[in-house]
């Protein structure tokens, strides 16, 4: 049997303001719709997955260069990643791996077992220092995503986190650990439910919809193939064929516009 693309993998694009307002803005704890809004942006207008934002680290954020007012955000490997602030082990270490274990004694997160592994798929890195450039589609995003993070940084201030990862749990029993794909997960499925939608992976309403969303974006503004490649970081042209393979609906408007300039043809030849 062939393997076929739903095409329903993809958010709804008319849906995702709602659901990021109403659905996630909804939450009654104001950290909580903050820190869950910034993994949204994230996954929505960069491409990345859940487990890419939850890798994160706190130094991992700054401004960009090219506008102040603009988030500029690496992902760095897990555990060859260079570590932060130009720090070395006593070994002479710089990686993050090292970093985590003399400063924390904790393990990287795609190492861990239960509930606070994170894995990493990325196969690709943009410097030498291993980490990869996230580009925000639209740019504006970055702004938003800015505004939001540095509104994050003070709630966190208040929090004491034993690591450096950026997303941590606000619940009583686990406040300051870091956030897990569980319960973000569950996070997620409660902004459906606010908005009066349901968790369907076949329908385009799971975490990883919004990657490949953001790949159809890409691939309606005609953006070239190379570059999708560099955005997604696929590590080959044929990996981002599932996420900018047109949809049942544009196909169905392209036929029409077919069919119509067809009997066009069809009319003036008769004449």
């Amino acid at each position: 049997l062939m393997s076929t693309t739903n095409d329903a993998v993809a958010f709804s694009e008319p849906l995702f303001n709602r659901f990021f307002r109403e659905g996630f803005g909804g939450a009654a704890d104001r950290r909580v719709v903050v820190r869950n809004q910034l993994i949204m942006l994230l996954m929505h207008f960069t491409g990345c997955r859940v487990s890419d934002a939850l890798n994160l680290w706190v130094q991992d954020v700054h401004y960009d260069h090219f506008d102040n007012e603009k988030a500029s955000v690496r992902l760095y490997h897990p555990e060859n990643g260079l570590a932060p602030d130009g720090w070395k082990s006593s070994k002479g270490s710089t990686n993050r791996a090292a970093y985590l274990r003399e400063k924390y004694a904790l393990t990287p997160r795609n190492r861990m077992a239960g509930t606070q592994h994170v894995g990493w798929k990325n196969r690709v890195s943009d410097h030498k220092d291993l980490y990869i450039k996230l580009h925000w589609f639209p740019s504006v995003v970055g702004k938003l995503f800015f505004k939001l993070w540095n509104e994050y940084l003070y709630y966190l201030a208040d929090i004491n986190r034993r690591h450096p990862y950026a997303f941590v749990s606000f619940d009583k029993k686990t406040c300051g650990s870091p956030f897990t794909i569980n319960a973000f997960t569950d996070s997620y499925n409660k902004a459906l439910f606010r908005i009066g939608e349901s968790p369907s992976k076949t329908e385009g309403r799971s975490p990883h919809s919004h990657r490949h969303a953001m790949g159809r974006r890409l691939e309606r503004a005609e953006v070239p193939e190379t570059i999708i490649q560099k955005v997604l970081h696929h590590k080959s042209i044929a990996s981002q064929i599932p996420y900018t393979v047109p949809g049942i609906s544009r196909v169905t408007t392209a036929l029409e516009k077919g069919r119509l300039c067809l009997e066009g043809n069809e009319i003036n030849s008769n004449q």
